[in-house]
């Protein structure tokens, strides 16, 4: 509730400091590593805006702290999805240099792939969980990881499974026989991706 208040922009209602107070009453202590990663991307949010970055200053500051423990505690090296690694090797194919999950120190988080060539600018390969059902827009946790990034001055290019997907099938469908170059298709959909984000 408190990350879904701070997407929002909703530092500025009572609820928010109403619910920091009421967290800082109960053993927040036994947080497991989903609930810490909310809580802490909850407190980034709300940091971001000075009107609200006192609320619950002294407590919050105890909470992140908790909250970082636990998160380093359970964050171990991601193992790379094989949509990812499809979206790598496209890459390599274009001569694009760059590294596969590496760790943000300041947001606590894993960046899928970082662009050795351009400066912070990164690369997140999301499947169907980073998106509702129904109108494929980005799921709450993912709005969430963008917002942080770009605060931190990343430039985030998002690969979307279903753009990804049907990128492909377009290609097939126009290819001589309905036969299509797997390995082309997705280095031209990568290539024209970067281009649309001044890449």
């Amino acid at each position: 509730m408190l990350r879904a208040c701070a997407l929002l922009r909703r530092q500025d209602s009572p609820v928010v400091p109403a619910m920091w107070r009421s967290l800082a009453s109960k053993d927040w202590r036994t947080t497991e590593k989903e609930e810490a990663s909310c809580m802490f991307q909850a407190h980034m949010l709300c940091s971001m805006d000075p009107a609200h970055a006192a609320v619950e200053a002294e407590f919050r500051k105890e909470l992140v702290a908790h909250c970082v423990g636990v998160i380093d505690a359970f964050v171990d090296e991601p193992i790379p999805t094989t949509f990812h690694v499809k979206v790598s090797e496209a890459l390599q194919g274009l001569g694009i240099r760059h590294e596969n999950e590496v760790k943000d120190v300041v947001g606590r988080r894993y960046l899928d792939i970082v662009l050795i060539d351009f400066p912070k600018v990164c690369i997140q390969v999301d499947g169907p969980i980073h998106f509702t059902c129904n109108t494929r827009a980005n799921m709450g946790p993912t709005r969430a990881r963008d917002e942080l990034m770009r605060h931190d001055n990343w430039k985030v290019i998002q690969v979307k499974f279903f753009e990804w997907r049907a990128f492909y099938q377009e290609y097939r469908s126009t290819s001589r026989g309905g036969t299509a170059d797997v390995s082309k298709a997705r280095q031209m959909y990568m290539k024209r991706l970067l281009t649309d984000n001044g890449v």
